[in-house]
């Protein structure tokens, strides 16, 4: 039926068109933009999942770049820890060339100057290290957390210990040696007993020594040494004895040290040295040395593995006195025994010392008597780096210890932060890949496909030219009904 006031094909035509140019902006502004999600419309669904992924994607790279923040800090760490390290060797180097006898004292006022140098150096750089305005090296850098992750809670932490000279060195302990066992026909037992054990509390965890009856100071002290990479605890076991002559005059002598004969000697209150001889030609077989004081009126006898030493006197003239010594070789110790010439009491023994050392603190529990033990109860006591004295040789053999301790407490904070360093690298490259994952899955669903949008822009572009000419053709089809009224 022809009719003029509805152009049904013309609405028609109308309704298509104008799909068709909202098909085309579409593709348009997608491939405009580059994205498949221009707004919410398009995808509400993907629009959150999108939005939640980016926020992930934005903390991850923020994640990775303070990964790499600590890295740099840590580098920065470890750098002056490595300076200071090198500062330890040299103050080492210095100690074991004082040393020698071969420098004279005016030649070890110029080594310590130069070690008085190194420890104010030590603790200028422990106490002016900086990283972004933070002190790093003066202890204050104390459970510093990294953030690793996108959520709270996925952080890194990490202390680092004050280095300054004060604070640096080795924790020791040394009880005081016991007093010579009473003389009597042959040498009494060691006093140590089955109920002296010893509890080393050390890094972290704590080792009980089982001291066995009768057990020497070399004996326990590797015992000590058995636990102390699990304890940081090491023992060092030593044996002195002071003997002297008991008569003004010189007089002639022969004594056994653990079972072998010196032969005869001559010594009097006054001089030593033939003893001292007598006792160095058969150190091979004792494993005992001597030497004299500096008046060559006693004789030090030393066992540097702490194996007791056992005396006998064989003469038939005059009395020998015998002392135990510290272990610092120097301080008498005990009440002082009297071997008789007479056959009778005229043996005795003496025991070692032990020597508890560690470069972190530590204590001891000792559980029987303070008086036959190797140890006392208390704690380490710190040899500090800023007192190292090497004006002598024994200060300078005492140094060597400080410093070593130092050394090792230096090179396991730099081991602890070159693992750190490690981690961190690792955590960069999982926090890296993360993000990368993550962006393509965000970009499987925002980002546009240019080929699937380009075909539909072209479809729009076809469909809308062919729409319009048709659209044209319907509002021209109803001039036809003019010709009715012609």
């Amino acid at each position: 039926m022809p009719v003029i006031n509805t152009n049904v094909g013309s609405l028609l035509g109308v309704v298509h068109v104008s799909r068709t140019e909202k098909a085309l902006n579409e593709a348009s502004e997608r491939l405009s933009s580059g994205k498949k999600l221009t707004s919410a419309a398009d995808d509400a669904a993907g629009l959150a999942i999108s939005t939640r992924m980016t926020a992930n994607i934005k903390s991850l790279n923020m994640a990775v770049k303070n990964a790499n923040d600590g890295q740099a800090m840590v580098s920065s760490v470890e750098g002056a820890l490595d300076e200071i390290g090198n500062m330890l060797l040299r103050m080492r180097e210095l100690a074991v060339q004082s040393i020698s006898d071969t420098n004279s004292g005016k030649d070890r006022q110029y080594l310590q100057e130069e070690i008085n140098q190194l420890q104010t150096e030590i603790t200028s750089i422990a106490t002016t290290s900086q990283f972004n305005g933070q002190n790093v090296l003066d202890g204050s850098l104390n459970s510093k957390v990294l953030q690793v992750g996108p959520n709270g809670g996925q952080t890194v932490s990490f202390s680092v210990d004050s280095v300054a000279a004060s604070v640096l060195g080795a924790y020791t302990k040394t009880a005081d040696a016991r007093a010579a066992i009473a003389a009597a026909a042959t040498p009494g037992a060691n006093s140590t007993t089955n109920a002296e054990d010893l509890t080393i509390n050390g890094t972290g965890t704590s080792k009980t020594i089982d001291v066995a009856a009768a057990a020497s100071a070399k004996a326990v002290a590797a015992q000590i040494n058995g636990v102390s990479s699990e304890t940081g605890v090491t023992a060092t076991a030593k044996t002195y004895a002071k003997v002297a002559s008991g008569s003004a005059t010189t007089a002639t002598y022969s004594i056994k040290i653990n079972g072998t004969s010196t032969g005869n000697f001559s010594i009097s209150s006054g001089s030593v040295g033939d003893f001292v001889t007598k006792v160095n030609q058969i150190s091979g077989t004792t494993g005992v040395s001597a030497s004299a004081d500096a008046a060559n009126t006693f004789a030090t006898l030393y066992s540097s593995t702490g194996e007791d030493i056992t005396l006998e006197n064989e003469s038939t003239g005059t009395d020998l006195d015998v002392n135990a010594v510290n272990f610092d070789g120097t301080t008498a110790e005990g009440t002082q025994i009297s071997l008789a010439a007479a056959a009778g009491n005229d043996a005795t023994r003496v025991v070692g010392t032990i020597k508890l050392a560690s470069s972190n603190s530590f204590s001891v529990t000792q559980a029987g008597t303070a008086a036959l033990g190797y140890a006392t109860s208390g704690s380490g006591s710190l040899q500090a780096v800023a007192n190292v004295d090497i004006k002598t040789s024994a200060k300078a053999s005492s140094a060597l210890e400080t410093i070593d301790g130092a050394i090792e407490k230096i090179s396991s904070v730099r081991a602890g932060l070159g693992a750190l360093q490690n981690r961190l690298d690792h955590t960069i490259n999982n926090l890296t890949n993360v993000s990368t994952k993550t962006q393509e899955a965000v970009s499987r669903i925002v980002d546009a496909d240019f080929a699937e949008e380009t075909a539909k822009l072209t479809r729009a572009q076809i469909l809308q030219q062919a729409g319009t000419a048709m659209l044209a053709q319907s509002n021209q089809s109803k001039q036809s009904v003019l010709a009715l009224l012609a």
